[in-house]
């Protein structure tokens, strides 16, 4: 399992200790880098070690915790459990977005589960993080038309059709736009997306073949339920370049 890293922030040693041990006994694959006694050192640890999880005591040396759960939630945007002996805050706690809030004495059950909370939540925030950065570097390609120009994610376009000097371009959805360019030129900037021209006036999106048709002639069905057909001199081509995909 992933390994990751938690700082406690408690001033009483006995209880620092404790959970130090019951986190290395229960959660083995959390590691804990660094105890902090008080709310400066605290930052200190968090900015040498970069933890994902913090255990934070809300009463520390006449210090209130919340005021280091502000900074961790805007700054440093990591999980932070609570553990505490006084049950008035808990409202309070949760309301600011803590993962959990545990009661002194730590049971391993509630330790267990609180870790394995926050563990979810890293790793969805790590998700949709991927998610967003994946969704910006999405390849783009601008398309010169008669009345401007329009912007498009070459993952949706499903083919490109040949109309004199022009290209017409079939997206997904079913909308269709008639470029001013060639088929030459989108052949160009498209081959290396996985693009393929099966005839003479068609070239298309490999990633949006659904069906191929191996009849007398060879046909191919795309997203959207287009069909079209695949020239003699280019059957063979074609059927290598599909099966190594």
């Amino acid at each position: 399992m992933k390994e990751y890293k938690a700082l406690i922030v408690e001033d009483e040693p006995k209880c620092s200790g404790l959970l130090a041990l019951l986190i290395n006994k229960y959660c083995p694959f959390v590691q804990v880098v660094a105890i902090s006694e008080d709310l400066n050192n605290a930052v200190n640890c968090l900015n040498l070690h970069e933890p994902d999880i913090v255990f934070l005591d809300l009463h520390l040396n006449g210090d209130n915790g919340f005021s280091l759960f502000h900074k961790l939630s805007t700054e440093f945007h990591l999980k932070v459990i609570v553990t505490t002996a006084h049950q008035q805050h808990a409202i309070q706690a949760l309301r600011l977005g803590v993962t959990d809030y545990l009661l002194k004495p730590v049971s391993p059950e509630e330790l267990k589960a609180a870790v394995q909370k926050a563990v979810r939540q890293i790793e969805g925030s790590k998700a949709l993080l991927s998610t967003s950065k994946q969704k910006k570097s999405l390849p783009k390609l601008i398309l010169a038309h008669q009345n401007g120009y329009e912007i498009i994610a070459i993952k949706d376009i499903v083919y490109c059709q040949a109309h004199r000097n022009y290209t017409k371009i079939y997206l997904i959805g079913g909308q269709q736009i008639l470029t001013t360019k060639t088929l030459a030129y989108y052949e160009k900037a498209l081959s290396k997306h996985l693009f393929f021209r099966i005839n003479r006036s068609e070239f298309i999106n490999m990633l949006h073949v659904s069906k191929i048709d191996k009849g007398k002639h060879l046909g191919v069905t795309l997203t959207g339920n287009h069909f079209l057909a695949v020239s003699k001199g280019k059957k063979e081509s074609f059927l290598n370049y599909f099966i190594q995909l």
